[in-house]
């Protein structure tokens, strides 16, 4: 009789059940199909997971990283990169219970001296993960006589005016695990007194190179099914016309739709048309004397079946 009261009573028989699914806090939540919650971290937190005991949903979580776009380069400069883009499908990654930090990328600033002193985005983390920042805009380095070359990262920065390349996009190579982070930047092209710069790679399609005109950003992407935004477009690179008017906006601005910035286009223009948008990994624009345009900040999304 003693050892059916305490069943009874919930002391007995292994104690109170696991929820089939798992539950957790931080960031803002939303629901989202019905059955799915959405946790969306724009600034750094904790996730904080309790695990569920269905075989195929209680440990799983799907998850898009954006890292941060990197700013465009100092003088002549190629547009900064979209930051890493990376997701991992349909429910692969698997959590134990605890917390988890999430750090969102700072957007790469903008050049402003000569040497290029612009800097790559930040990147965005979660559990193990890291999505790349996107790398910074290449700089003609007139002052040296020599290109300052673009980075590499989650998408390649877009080079400086000059005979010079850009870089490489998904820089460290994530795949075949995920599908890749983001594209190369763009090259330039060297024409005095003309200086043609690449655009920043981005997460859906490479720089243009620098042609009549600075080279267009890399386009953005939604391909995760977490979210329809476009995330981490690359900038648009600069050039440079002797037409006395000053400045006018750079007609290749392929990066600005996707989260990038728009390049410029002038002489002695100092200014850059606009930095990566703020939560999208764009990049920052490039421009023909300093100062850049800076790279927008990183996101997080982590969803999982909830019932």
């Amino acid at each position: 009789m003693s050892g059916f009261g305490y069943n009874w009573l919930g002391f007995g028989g292994g104690g109170p059940s696991v929820p089939a699914f798992p539950t957790a806090t931080g960031g803002t939540i939303t629901t989202v199909q019905t059955d799915y919650k959405l946790h969306t971290f724009t600034a750094g937190a904790e996730f904080i997971f309790t695990v569920g005991s269905d075989a195929t949903y209680g440990t799983k979580v799907q998850f898009l990283m954006v890292a941060a776009g990197g700013g465009g380069g100092s003088t002549h400069s190629g547009g900064g990169a979209g930051g890493g883009y990376l997701y991992n499908g349909d429910y692969q990654h698997t959590l134990t219970q605890g917390t988890y930090p999430i750090v969102i990328g700072t957007g790469g600033l903008g050049g402003t001296t000569a040497p290029n002193n612009a800097t790559s985005g930040g990147a965005a983390t979660f559990d193990t993960l890291s999505s790349a920042g996107g790398g910074r805009g290449g700089d003609y380095g007139s002052s040296q006589g020599t290109p300052d070359s673009a980075y590499a990262g989650g998408s390649g920065g877009g080079s400086g005016g000059g005979n010079s390349q850009g870089n490489e996009g998904n820089t460290p190579d994530v795949t075949p695990t995920y599908p890749s982070q983001g594209n190369d930047g763009g090259n330039a092209t060297h024409s005095a007194p003309n200086y043609h710069s690449g655009g920043g790679g981005g997460a859906g399609s490479s720089g243009e190179n620098g042609a009549s005109e600075g080279g267009g950003g890399g386009s953005g992407s939604s391909s995760s099914p977490l979210s329809a935004t476009l995330f981490a477009g690359g900038a648009s690179g600069s050039a440079q016309r002797f037409n006395g008017a000053g400045s006018s906006p750079n007609p290749n601005p392929n990066g600005g739709p996707a989260g990038g910035g728009e390049g410029r286009i002038g002489y002695h223009n100092n200014s850059a048309e606009g930095d990566g948008e703020v939560n999208t990994g764009g990049g920052g624009g490039g421009t023909f004397t300093q100062p850049a345009a800076d790279g927008g900040t990183g996101i997080v999304l982590i969803q999982y079946k909830f019932q």
